[in-house]
């Protein structure tokens, strides 16, 4: 799937509907507020939320388990999908 253009073109999507919602959450955003990120569609936004509010309290919750390692290793986004989501 890498290797695809879909794969690329698919990531970018993925990417701009994040950014997307990020701008409204910030534009609505007051300090001491608590946001909640749910599910594998908004996986970026934690990162990106911090990225213009580094103390803003956001969590993450996800509706279904958690893939396997198995499953997500093979994911080309693994690493910055993760990440993002440790810093909720």
């Amino acid at each position: 799937l890498s290797e695809t253009k879909n794969m690329g073109l698919q990531w970018s999507a993925y990417q701009e509907a994040n950014e997307l919602f990020a701008r409204v959450v910030i534009n609505a955003y007051r300090h001491g507020d608590v946001v909640w990120c749910h599910d594998y569609h908004l996986m970026m936004l934690p990162a990106k939320l911090k990225e213009e509010h580094p103390n803003m309290k956001v969590g993450w919750f996800l509706h279904t388990p958690f893939p396997s390692s198995e499953i997500y290793r093979m994911l080309p986004v693994r690493e910055e999908l993760l990440l993002s989501v440790l810093s909720a």
